[in-house]
């Protein structure tokens, strides 16, 4: 019976944090949903931060097991393996992966985790070390394509591990970098505009609190005492809070495909303008960290105020000139796995001491982009 009770709390548990942000689940709402008392919960958890740590664990060691057991005689073999693992996450572990993408914005030593696994199966899957740049090159579209797959509706076709697998061994572009970073500053964003109303006003108080205290330890007094504004003057812009997050977002994605459009280089090949947009792309959330942190809390607030963002970059790269030797249909493949590998790789950068030598690691990455995994072992 005991037994019983904790698997039905667990489960319970696990639907709830897959719907709802960790903060808005409560230990009365889990025993209610597991229809168990509050005391029979407090018999097997101390509290709910244990059963969320609880369940993430369980996911790691669930998904650890789907990575160890790829085989195969042959590198190719087990590298399609790898892909359609790694690729098919969100769909298999639904709950568990939607779930854990909170818990690793929440508690970063749980990427720290997934990395290490990730990196022990990338090792065995190859036969040999990796280092820093194929395992951002290994993973980051892999992952990346499996979330906005499974949760912004990206239709994947047929043949799509296929296509993945050759991006992996062949390289994206087929084609070496003619520009050098070496000896470049970081790239010095423009001073943001000022803003012209109220509303601009609001947004960018809101980018400031936001960014420094996080979605749900701000309120909307707050902002509008940052902004100078009342609280009144907000409702009349902004439905709610969350409405008023989703044009936060929009406004991000705005200036950054504003400044990434301003510096694209005039001259070089397919290759260089990717590695500039990626360098271009590090310097200016160097600048704005915060732009960053407010989009993935936003990730478990207004979902599909983030999928337009992502769609925005997606079709900035669908119907560019940088794509154009790929068949349209498998334009948005190509793309997710580009974008994949520029968030992650700022994840890296950003966020995390692993990375001392930045130009080395994106010209580094460079060469992976242009002829794959193999060639470049």
């Amino acid at each position: 019976m005991a037994k019983n009770a904790r698997h039905r709390i667990s489960t319970a548990a696990l639907e709830l944090f897959s719907q709802q942000y960790y903060d808005l689940v409560s230990v009365a709402q889990i025993c209610r949903t597991a229809g168990v008392s509050n005391g029979a919960f407090y018999r097997h958890f101390r509290d709910k931060e244990e059963i969320f740590q609880y369940l993430l664990d369980d996911f790691l060691s669930r998904f650890a097991a789907d990575l160890r057991a790829i085989d195969g005689n042959d590198a190719a073999t087990r590298l399609m393996r790898f892909v359609e693992v790694v690729s098919g996450a969100a769909y298999r572990y639904a709950g568990q992966v939607t779930m854990f993408r909170e818990g690793q914005y929440r508690h970063p030593e749980y990427e720290q985790r997934l990395r290490e696994i990730y990196m022990r199966s990338a090792e065995t899957v190859l036969a040999r070390p990796v280092d820093e740049a194929e395992y951002l090159f290994l993973l980051s579209g892999l992952r990346f394509l499996s979330t906005r797959s499974r949760y912004h509706d990206l239709r994947i076709g047929p043949g799509v591990l296929d296509r993945l697998v050759q991006l992996l061994e062949n390289g994206v572009f087929g084609e070496d970098a003619t520009i050098s970073l070496v000896g470049e500053p970081p790239p010095v964003p423009p001073d943001e505009y000022e803003p012209q109303d109220s509303g601009e006003a609001l947004v960018a108080a809101g980018i400031r609190c936001i960014g420094r205290d996080g979605y749900f330890a701000v309120q909307v007094a707050d902002i509008t005492r940052e902004a100078g504004l009342s609280v009144g003057t907000f409702y009349k812009r902004f439905e709610s809070k969350e409405a008023f997050l989703g044009e936060v977002v929009r406004q991000i994605g705005r200036r950054t495909r504003r400044y990434l459009s301003s510096q694209a280089p005039a001259t070089g090949n397919h290759l260089d303008r990717e590695i500039a947009g990626m360098w271009n792309f590090l310097g200016y959330f160097r600048r704005h960290r915060e732009y960053y942190t407010i989009v993935r809390e936003a990730e478990f607030v207004v979902p599909i105020a983030v999928k337009e963002y992502y769609d925005a970059f997606e079709r900035g790269y669908v119907h560019g000139r940088g794509l154009a030797m790929y068949p349209e249909e498998d334009r948005p493949v190509v793309a997710n796995f580009l974008m994949g590998l520029s968030h992650y790789l700022g994840i890296e950068v950003l966020f995390s001491t692993r990375v001392t030598d930045v130009r080395g690691l994106v010209a580094r990455l460079g060469g992976l982009l242009g002829h794959g995994i193999r060639s470049d072992a």
